[in-house]
């Protein structure tokens, strides 16, 4: 395998936690985690680590609004970041809080972060788009996980970043779904198509040939 070819390989798992950290969805592409075990293990690293930053900038928050003046709380959120970068285990992570839940993306020790934090804020405004009206909470979410994995393998295939057009993906997923042609948790091998279309996107978005 080329460089080149390695080099598209961004993600290792995509997980999704409620508050409690207890696990709604995850997929791995990797053998990083090969037992369930080992899975549940990191799950809970990943927790506790997001818990702790967490609290790390509320405590920030929290001092710089007294500093300053309790009028600036209302603009706090809007200062965050869309999505928080995180190093574990050499992984680099990019997550979001939804609801009561949180969307990690796990990326190799190389992987671009904006590259993860597109692909979070991608997967997030799908899932608003796919289960509006109702809220994107853990209770909206177990009951919609078909659709979660549908979205999912039209996003990322074996680890290679696929979209990163909610509207597209968006599309795909109910047409499929409305078909009812495809096992959610059985994904077509990787494609030459799918190769093309993940180069197109890493040049146009992000400036990146290969």
């Amino acid at each position: 395998m080329t460089d080149n070819l390695l080099s598209l390989y961004t993600v290792k798992a995509v997980i999704i936690l409620d508050t409690d950290g207890k696990r709604l969805l995850s997929k791995y592409y990797t053998n990083d985690w090969p037992t369930q075990e080992s899975q549940r293990a990191f799950q809970t690293t990943l927790h506790k680590k997001t818990k702790k930053l967490d609290c790390t900038h509320k405590a920030f928050h929290t001092s710089r609004a007294l500093r300053v003046g309790f009028s600036v709380i209302a603009d706090l959120t809007t200062s965050l970041p869309t999505a928080e970068i995180l190093l574990l285990d050499s992984h680099t992570i990019s997550y979001k809080p939804l609801a009561d839940t949180y969307i990690y993306m796990i990326g190799y020790h190389h992987t671009n972060e904006i590259f993860l934090s597109s692909l979070v804020s991608t997967f997030i405004e799908v899932l608003n788009l796919l289960l509006a009206p109702s809220p994107p909470d853990r209770h909206t979410l177990l009951q919609n996980l078909d659709l979660l994995y549908l979205a999912l393998d039209e996003t990322i295939d074996s680890g290679i970043i696929y979209d990163l057009d909610p509207h597209e993906i968006v599309s795909r997923v109910t047409r499929i779904n409305w078909q009812d042609g495809r096992d959610a948790n059985n994904a077509a091998p990787l494609s030459d198509m799918a190769l093309k279309h993940t180069l197109k996107i890493m040049e146009q978005q992000f400036g990146i040939r290969l």
